[in-house]
């Protein structure tokens, strides 16, 4: 199995820019038995672009570039938030990412564009070998119509490409300036394939502009979202694609379980950039095709289906658990340098068909849980509190257990322990009960 090597870019990092990282590390990754894996930490707007030029790969022994878990929470994996893995798009050369890689993975980094500028490319990918694969998971573009860029722009592409999970977003202002969401040029190889799935595109001219000869059916779309779509959903040459179980708020959307002119679908809050599904929406929930490992997870890694079906989209709306204690406090005695134990049950009141993963933690030195974490679907969960006295003076001790999932609509719940450490009877004294006074030997 090939070796991964992890390098870091950002502030304080290995490197301070992507720029920086390629021109140090760009090598023979098949010959070395290496993945190189490079972690993306929040930038300012200095720091791009980047070509990616002078790597060898393969399907095992690739290059990865992605946003580092540090800075990913569940509040900002699916929204562009200035504390997060960012990349800027040069306004001068026009992109984030240059590449003619053969195997190269973009995951969960966020982009953005300029204010002023001319119509260009978010990510350029020139990759002339018949047999390769590119993909961008997860990722997000912010732009706007005053510099609006696509996506990807695709130039000579030979190769495979994979984008899914991934958010495009124009968040408006004065101007006509839009652009694609994806410009294809040159794909004239009968071994191209690209797949958009699940995929959610707001305020772009087009989903994609074809300036190529891609071979029929060879562009498939599946669970893809179009809304503002402002032309049409292709513009260009004409093509013959491969789509279906996609939503647009233009006409003719192809595909038979496609639907066209829907200018409606429901998100959380769109004003606000948040164009995660809203679980009332109709227009997309449980109306998706079933897709295969690796498409069935969604941004924030929920699995799919949520619900019945896959939704179409980036995101998926899941069934939400709840928390369902059955004590809310919890009262132990023992004497000096001795332990106490009582259990408390965990369920899971929430939809049908969600889980509940919780996670059990506690303020307090002396008090412990037993399982620490676990998951019920519909069973019930006995919790085992041990309190121990060791090192504890006689008195009244307080803490409390916490009980978490962040999925669960009421997390997190608590439990106040109230732990009494007594004195210890002497071994040379009889305690009688119907007597209260101590009785010597």
């Amino acid at each position: 199995m090939a070796t991964t090597v992890v390098h870091s870019v950002g502030p304080g990092k290995d490197y301070s820019s992507l720029a920086a990282w390629q021109a140090a590390q760009a090598r023979d990754l098949v010959s070395l038995d290496q993945v190189e894996q490079c972690d993306y930490y929040a930038m300012n707007d200095t720091n791009m672009p980047v070509d990616l030029t002078g790597w060898t790969t393969d399907a095992t022994r690739k290059l990865i570039i992605q946003g580092a878990a540090s800075d990913i929470t569940a509040g900002n994996r699916y929204k562009f938030t200035t504390e997060r893995c960012r990349a800027y798009v040069e306004p001068t050369s026009g992109y984030a990412v240059y590449s003619n890689v053969r195997y190269c993975d973009l995951i969960n980094i966020q982009f953005h564009t300029p204010t002023t500028g001319s119509i260009k490319r978010c990510l350029q990918f020139n990759n002339q070998y018949t047999a390769g694969l590119t993909r961008v998971i997860g990722c997000i573009l912010k732009t706007n119509n005053l510099a609006a860029h696509s996506f990807i722009r695709t130039a000579y592409f030979y190769s495979n490409m994979e984008v899914y999970n991934c958010l495009y977003f124009n968040e408006g202002g004065a101007g006509s300036n839009y652009n694609s969401f994806m410009v294809l040029g040159g794909e004239t190889d009968p071994a191209t394939s690209i797949k958009l799935y699940s995929n959610t595109i707001i305020g772009a001219s087009s989903i994609v502009n074809n300036g190529s000869s891609i071979p029929a059916n060879k562009l498939v779309l599946r669970n893809v979202v179009g809304q503002s779509i402002q032309t049409a959903w292709y513009q260009g040459s004409a093509m013959t694609t491969n789509c279906d179980y996609c939503v647009g708020n233009v006409a003719s959307v192809p595909g038979a379980h496609s639907y066209s002119n829907i200018s409606d679908v429901a998100f959380i809050d769109s004003p606000n950039f948040d164009y995660r599904l809203d679980p009332e929406d109709v227009r997309c929930i449980d109306l998706g095709e079933t897709l295969g490992s690796p498409y069935n997870v969604d941004i924030m890694g929920s699995t799919r289906p949520g619900l019945s079906a896959y939704d179409i989209g980036f995101y998926e709306v899941v069934a939400v658990p709840s928390i369902l204690l059955n004590k809310t406090t919890l009262t132990l005695v023992a004497y000096e340098g001795q332990s106490a134990e009582k259990t408390f049950t965990i369920e899971n009141d929430g939809e049908s068909g969600s889980t509940l993963n919780y996670t059990i933690t506690d303020d307090a030195a002396w008090l412990s849980s037993l399982p620490a974490s676990g998951s019920c679907t519909t069973e019930t969960d006995t919790i085992t509190v041990t309190a121990d006295s060791t090192g504890l003076a006689v008195g009244e001790y307080s803490g409390t257990i916490t009980v978490t999932d962040t999925a669960a609509d009421d997390s997190p719940q608590e439990i106040e322990v109230t732990f009494n450490v007594m004195e210890e009877t002497p071994s040379d004294e009889i305690i009688y009960a119907e007597n209260p006074r101590r009785w010597k030997k």
